[in-house]
C-alpha cells in the first residue's frame, strides 16, 4: 500500500552500498551488503566511520551507537501512548509523557567491524576496547598522539566525550602506514590513489565524515608490513596532478597542488568485452497474479511470482533458435521466431489465455526430428484451480497442435526436464511439482513420464516411491553423475537438500547422503551441470538464495519452518524459526500482529509484543499442538559448486563472494572469452519477498570466468555491457547465423538481450 501511494520502502536496518562501477549509460550501479557484511543490525545507528582502524590497508567500521528512549517499543506503540483517542489534548500529552518516562533506555556500546579483506566484517567491539555503553551522536578519528594509528573520540548525551587511543602501533605490533595532509591552498576534495604491494587504495580528502562531524584533514593509508609505497596519485578538481614514486612508509606527506594535466584515466586494466546489449522485443511482463502474503500470512516471499517461463529451440528447422515466453493468467504466451538478422518476430501462441504457465520445455517427443512443446502450469495464487499441463506437436514448421498424449497432470510446476532415462532412444520427462496449494511447505507431487512411441505414462511409483513428493521442486536435471551411461536425477527445492537419485537402468534409488550432500538443504532455486575442471564427470552449480540475507543459517543452527493447521480450519499455517542471538534459543521470526493474523487464538496466548518476543519457540506452543507437524530446514542459503570426485561423491564449494550478493535464479554455463574453460553466467534477485527484509535486489547479474581448475575470475569490464539488475528469472544461450545471443526474462519486466563479441571458436 505504501508503495502504491508513492513512499519507498522503509526498512530498520543500517544498509552498506558496494559500488560496481558506471554501466555504459552513465548510471551508476551499487549492491545493497549489509546482511552479507555483517553490518545491518547494530541497533540505533548514527555516526559511521570507513577507516583503516588496524593499518592492514583495508577499511574497517565504526558506528556510533544508543538512543535516549526505546520509541520503537511496539508495546509502548500499540499499548501505551498510542491507545486512546480520548481525553484532552492536554490529558493526552501528559500520558504519552508518563508514558515515555516508563520506557527502558537503549544504552548501548558502540561498535566497530573489522574488514576481513573481503566483502565480510568481523565485529570487534569487545576485543578493540569499545564495550562502553553509550548515547553517541557524533564521531570522529584522528592520529591525536602521531604514532601513526587513529584514534576516536566521540560526542554522548549527558555523558563526558570519550576519547579512544588506538594501541595498535605499539612496540611489538607495527604496521605501517602513508598520510597525505590537504593543501590550505587547494582546499580538500582531492582524490587520491596510493599503489603499494599490488593492490590499490582510494579516498577522496574531505574531513566531513560521520553524524554531523569532522575530521582531521588528512588521508590515512595503512599498508601493514610494508616498507614503502609504488606510487602515489593525487588529483585536484581543476584537473591538475602529481606522482610521487617510491615513497618510504610512516611518512607524513603535505603535497602542493600539480601541474595540469589530462583528466586521470580510470580504464582499469581493459579486460576485452565480451557481451554488449542489443535491442530486444518489445515484450514486457507484467505480473498480475494477488499477493500470497495476504492469504498466508507466515509466507517468506509470494509463490506466484516466478514468470516469466522460458523455452527456447529451432522450431521451424532453419538453423536459428527461436523461443516462447509462457503467460500469465489472462495474457496468452507468445513465441518469438527468429529472423536472418538475429531480430525476432512475436506471434501469441494458440493457448488458453486463462492459464498461467509455470514451466516450458521444447524438444523432440514424438521423434520426428522437430521440436515440439510442453507447457506446465503455475500457481495461481490463493486457489486450487486445476489447469492441465499440455503437450504440444510440431508439424516441423513451427505450427503446434494440442494433444491428448500426456496423462491429466494438474501440479503447480517449476521445471520439465526431458533425458532418456532407460537408453530405448526417445526422450522422457521429468515434471517438478513446486507448490501444494494452501498447503505450504507441504511436497506436491511430481512425475516421471516415460516416452512410449510419442504417448506419455505416469511411472513414478514403479521407478521410485521415493520421487512421488521428493519435496518443493524448483530445478531439475538429468546427469550422468557417475559415468554409467544412465541419466539420473538431481533436484532441488526450497526447505530441501540436493537430491541425487542413481539411475540403474531399472530403479532411480537416492544417494543424497552417501555422496555428502546430507546437510545440503537450503532455499535452492536453479541447478546447471558441466564438466569444470576437465576430469571427465559432470560437475554442479547450484544457486541459492545467497549469503546476503537477514538469515544466516548454519549446519548446527538451521532455519527451520514448522507447519500444521494449528487453528483447525482447513488451511496449513506456516511457522519459521531461527536463533535470533547464536547458541541461545530458537525463535519466531514473525511480527506479533502476522502471526495473530494466522493464527488468531496467538493473541491471547501472548499479549504484549515483549512475551511474545522473549518465548523461545519450544514454550510457544505445547507438544501436542506441534505432534505431526511438518517440519523442514535450511542449514545454508550459499550458491555453490558440486565438485563431482570422479563418481565417489560431491566436494561443496561456495561460488566466490560476488556470487552471493543476491539469490541466484538461473545459470547459463558457456565458453564465453573462448578460452577452453567453461564460464558461469549468473542472474537473479526476487522483488517477491514478505516486506520485513525487504527486497533480495543486490545483484546486476554476474559473470565468472573459469581457468579449467576451479578458480574464478568476476568478470567487471570498464564499461560493463552485461547489467542484469531487474527481478530476473531466466536466461537461455540462443544460436543466431553469427554471434549467439543472451536472452534474460525479467519478472514484471521487460527481455534483455546481449550478444556474444569474442566468439573465436564456432559454437
Amino acid at each position: 500500500m505504501s508503495l502504491q501511494l508513492g513512499y519507498e520502502s522503509q526498512y530498520m536496518r543500517n544498509t552498506l552500498q558496494l559500488n560496481r562501477g558506471i554501466d555504459d549509460s552513465g548510471r551508476v550501479r551499487f549492491s545493497e551488503i549489509a546482511f552479507m557484511a555483517g553490518v545491518a543490525k547494530t541497533d540505533w545507528s548514527w555516526a559511521p566511520l570507513f577507516a583503516d582502524f588496524d593499518n592492514d590497508g583495508w577499511k574497517d567500521i565504526f558506528i556510533g551507537n544508543g538512543y535516549r528512549k526505546d520509541v520503537t517499543n511496539l508495546d509502548f506503540v500499540f499499548f501505551g501512548a498510542g491507545e486512546s483517542p480520548f481525553g484532552t489534548p492536554e490529558s493526552r500529552k501528559q500520558k504519552y509523557s508518563k508514558e515515555l518516562d516508563n520506557l527502558d533506555e537503549v544504552k548501548t556500546t558502540n561498535q566497530i567491524f573489522r574488514n576481513n579483506m573481503s566483502l565480510v566484517f568481523e565485529e570487534k567491539t569487545s576485543e578493540w576496547g569499545l564495550d562502553f555503553p553509550t548515547y553517541t551522536n557524533g564521531a570522529a578519528y584522528a592520529d591525536f598522539d602521531n604514532d601513526g594509528d587513529l584514534d576516536l573520540v566521540t560526542n554522548n548525551i549527558d555523558q563526558n566525550v570519550i576519547l579512544y587511543e588506538n594501541t595498535r602501533n605499539g612496540k611489538e605490533n607495527t604496521a605501517h602506514y602513508i598520510r597525505i595532509a590537504a593543501d590550505p591552498k587547494s582546499g580538500t576534495n582531492q582524490k587520491i590513489w596510493v599503489y603499494a604491494g599490488g593492490h590499490v587504495q582510494f579516498q577522496e580528502l574531505t574531513p566531513y565524515r560521520g553524524f554531523q562531524s569532522t575530521t582531521e584533514n588528512i588521508a590515512h593509508f595503512g599498508i601493514g608490513q610494508l616498507t614503502s609505497i609504488d606510487s602515489v596519485v593525487m588529483e585536484w578538481s581543476d584537473g591538475s596532478q602529481k606522482t610521487m614514486i617510491n615513497v618510504p612508509a610512516d611518512t607524513v606527506l603535505h603535497v602542493a597542488t600539480g601541474e595540469t594535466v589530462a583528466p586521470r584515466s580510470v580504464d582499469g586494466d581493459g579486460e576485452p568485452l565480451i557481451l554488449e546489449r542489443i535491442k530486444a522485443p518489445p515484450y514486457r511482463h507484467v505480473e498480475s497474479s494477488p499477493s500470497d502474503i495476504k492469504i498466508t500470512r507466515t509466507l517468506l516471499h509470494e509463490l506466484s511470482r516466478y514468470g516469466p517461463c522460458i523455452a527456447s529451440g529451432d522450431i521451424n528447422g532453419d538453423g536459428l533458435d527461436d523461443f516462447f515466453i509462457g503467460g500469465e493468467s489472462g495474457v496468452a504466451s507468445r513465441i518469438f521466431t527468429q529472423q536472418d538478422d538475429a531480430t525476432f518476430m512475436p506471434s501469441v501462441f494458440a493457448s488458453d489465455s486463462t492459464r498461467e504457465d509455470g514451466a516450458a520445455l521444447f524438444f523432440d517427443a514424438d521423434q520426428d526430428k522437430d521440436l515440439d512443446l510442453y507447457i506446465a502450469s503455475a500457481a495461481a495464487s490463493g486457489t486450487s484451480a486445476t489447469n492441465p499441463h499440455r503437450l504440444y506437436f510440431n508439424d516441423g514448421k513451427g505450427n503446434f497442435t494440442l494433444t491428448d498424449r500426456i496423462p491429466s497432470i494438474t501440479v503447480f510446476a517449476s521445471c520439465v526436464e526431458s533425458g532418456d532415462i532407460d537408453n530405448d532412444g526417445d526422450l522422457d520427462l521429468f515434471v517438478g511439482g513446486r507448490i501444494k496449494a494452501n498447503e505450504y511447505p507441504l511436497s506436491p507431487r511430481s512425475y516421471i513420464l516415460r516416452n512410449d512411441h510419442g504417448k506419455f505414462v505416469d511411472v513414478t511409483a514403479q521407478l521410485s516411491p521415493d520421487l512421488y513428493a521428493p519435496g518443493m521442486i524448483s530445478s531439475a536435471l538429468w546427469a550422468d553423475v557417475d559415468n554409467d551411461n544412465d541419466a539420473d536425477l538431481v533436484l532441488a527445492g526450497e526447505w530441501m537438500p540436493v537430491r541425487v537419485f542413481r539411475n540403474d537402468g531399472t530403479l532411480f534409488t537416492e544417494i543424497t547422503h552417501s555422496v555428502g550432500l546430507s546437510k545440503s538443504d537450503g532455499w535452492w532455486n536453479c541447478l546447471r551441470a558441466a564438466d569444470l575442471n576437465h576430469d571427465g564427470y559432470l560437475d554442479i552449480v547450484a544457486g541459492n538464495t545467497g549469503k546476503n540475507s537477514y538469515f544466516q543459517p548454519t549446519a548446527a543452527e538451521p532455519v527451520q519452518i514448522v507447519a500444521k493447521d494449528f487453528d483447525k480450519n482447513g488451511s496449513v499455517d506456516p511457522i519459521v524459526t531461527y536463533f535470533s542471538i547464536p547458541e541461545k534459543d530458537r525463535y519466531m521470526v514473525h511480527n506479533r500482529l502476522v502471526l495473530i493474523d494466522q493464527i488468531p487464538g496467538i493473541k491471547k496466548r501472548f499479549e504484549t509484543f515483549d512475551q511474545f518476543a522473549t518465548t523461545p519457540f519450544r514454550d510457544a506452543f505445547t507438544k501436542d499442538e506441534l505432534d505431526g507437524a511438518y517440519i523442514g530446514s535450511a542449514y545454508t542459503l550459499t550458491s555453490s559448486l558440486l565438485i563431482n570426485k570422479k563418481g565417489k561423491g560431491f566436494d561443496i564449494v561456495p561460488l566466490p563472494e560476488i556470487a552471493q550478493l543476491s539469490t541466484i535464479n538461473d545459470i547459463l554455463i558457456d565458453d564465453f572469452n573462448s578460452d577452453g574453460h567453461q564460464d558461469l553466467a549468473l542472474i537473479g534477485n526476487n522483488h517477491a519477498q514478505e516486506t520485513l527484509f525487504g527486497h533480495y535486489d543486490a545483484s546486476i547479474g554476474t559473470i565468472l570466468l573459469g581457468d579449467g581448475i576451479l578458480n574464478w575470475k568476476n568478470y567487471e569490464p570498464d564499461a560493463n555491457k552485461f547489467i542484469a539488475d531487474h527481478d530476473a528469472r531466466y536466461i537461455r544461450l540462443l544460436r543466431t547465423h553469427q554471434k549467439p545471443i543472451l536472452i534474460i526474462t525479467n519478472n514484471n519486466g521487460p527481455l534483455e538481450l546481449y550478444r556474444a563479441v569474442m566468439t573465436a571458436k564456432d559454437r
